[in-house]
């Protein structure tokens, strides 16, 4: 059977390098990646107020966050334009028109702020030659253009399977996402390593179904790092990963456990 590693996506494998822009909504600052779709919104609601589209929108997101526990359904992207357009009083025809509009203005742009982690090629092609299964499992609520950034770094090559919360209809830190990829690869619990930055979906979701776990935390501040598992192993770059799973101690990559 064997061994492998799954990482988590944004954050750990990809960035995003451009700053979020910040837009008013009530009286008060957001930053919001939505702040991109304002050409959008003149064009097919000339009679709508920017604001006002994006406070429906964030109502929306508000909304579906707090129902996310304890299945966390994914709610792909255009449903959640629809669903703030509705909000606004636009009729099913006129969104099923906008909505995808939004989407591709919105995911466009998304991915043009991306860029590869320095070490993420390297990491991989170490990982493959050593005999690992490779993964992704990722929080995003548009497959294709997740699918696509992987393509444009050259990284979905050195994959073996490539789980989207919006294709796959759940998100981390849901048990079932975890154990599709799991599953695909032919592995089971035991033998296989996640790898991700963000402590409730990553670290406490790949727990739970009983994985290894390297938190990649790049702020030793963080609260949540002083009552991480003693059995999570706390690292501070995605470089670090090839030497601590082969030998199975995070001394061997010297880069030891954050205190």
């Amino acid at each position: 059977m064997p061994k492998a590693v799954m990482f988590d996506l944004f954050g750990t494998l990809v960035h995003f390098q451009e700053q979020v822009p910040t837009v008013e909504i009530g009286g008060q600052p957001w930053r919001t990646t939505m702040r991109w779709l304002e050409p959008v919104v003149r064009q097919y609601l000339p009679r709508c107020p920017f604001e006002s589209f994006l406070a429906a929108l964030l109502q929306v997101t508000r909304e579906l966050a707090a129902q996310r526990a304890p299945e966390y359904l994914e709610v792909p992207s255009v449903v959640r334009f629809r669903r703030a357009l509705a909000a606004l009083g636009i009729d099913e025809a006129q969104q099923a028109v906008i909505a995808p509009r939004l989407v591709e203005a919105h995911m466009a742009r998304l991915a043009s702020c991306t860029r590869p982690d320095p070490h993420a090629t390297t990491v991989l092609r170490s990982l493959r030659n050593a005999g690992y299964a490779l993964g992704v499992v990722s929080n995003f609520d548009h497959e294709p253009t997740a699918l696509g950034i992987l393509d444009k770094f050259g990284l979905r090559s050195l994959l073996d399977v490539v789980v989207i919360s919006a294709g796959f209809g759940r998100r981390k830190p849901h048990p079932a996402i975890f154990r599709a990829a799991i599953e695909a690869v032919g592995t089971d619990v035991p033998a296989t390593w996640f790898v991700g930055d963000n402590y409730e979906e990553d670290v406490r979701g790949a727990r739970a179904v009983g994985l290894k776990v390297a938190w990649i935390r790049s702020d030793p501040s963080e609260p949540q790092a002083r009552e991480c598992e003693a059995d999570v192993v706390q690292i501070a770059t995605l470089a670090a990963v090839p030497e601590l799973v082969v030998s199975g101690s995070v001394f061997a990559a010297g880069n030891p456990p954050i205190s």
